[in-house]
């Protein structure tokens, strides 16, 4: 049985980079290396240069998760994206 999904949770914008050339890659890494459906992102909703990045990728909104995070004394509301395994596919024969 195929595992659901990798959670993706890069540092930094160099971390999608790196995580976007391993995807395009012609050695085939990426999902064709793992059992996953999809894999996710979380981001915060005020991250437009993530979010930015993360849908140049090819990841498309899912929702909008309230309060998800505590950080600097205040909730944070977290977007949610995905890539499915056959958009992957798409995305690597254009």
């Amino acid at each position: 049985m195929p595992a659901p999904h990798v959670s993706l949770r890069p540092a930094t914008l160099a971390d999608l980079d790196a995580f976007q050339q391993r995807f395009d890659s012609a050695d085939g890494t990426g999902l064709e290396h793992t059992r996953a459906e999809r894999i996710q992102v979380t981001t915060d909703v005020e991250n437009a240069a993530e979010l930015a990045a993360v849908e140049r990728i090819g990841f498309q909104r899912e929702g909008r998760v309230r309060r998800a995070q505590w950080r600097g004394g205040r909730w944070h509301d977290q977007l949610l994206l995905s890539l499915l395994r056959d958009e992957w596919r798409d995305l690597r024969t254009r």
